[in-house]
């Protein structure tokens, strides 16, 4: 068995394309939306274009398709709270 390097601790298995913590992250940001009308990183993503690190359009792009809507439904199927879609 291969030791586990603690400066870079293996990614998750279980993700969705914009997340690296965990499935839940598609359904959290599909609620914040529902419930504040914008993304979670919205803040995150502008500091990014302060520094010139991304293009307004690419986080404008990164954050109208911030959760897979499919996995939205898996999720809230799993967590018995389909019907709050």
């Amino acid at each position: 068995m291969k030791k586990a390097d603690k400066t870079h601790p293996p990614s998750p298995r279980h993700t969705d394309a914009n997340s690296t913590n965990c499935l839940l992250n598609s359904l959290a940001n599909y609620f914040h939306e529902k419930q504040y009308g914008y993304n979670p990183y919205i803040q995150d993503a502008s500091q990014l274009i302060r520094k010139g690190m991304i293009s307004r359009e690419a986080a404008l792009n990164k954050m109208k398709n911030g959760y897979c809507l499919e996995m939205v439904s898996a999720n809230a199927e799993k967590l018995g709270v389909i019907e709050l879609l």
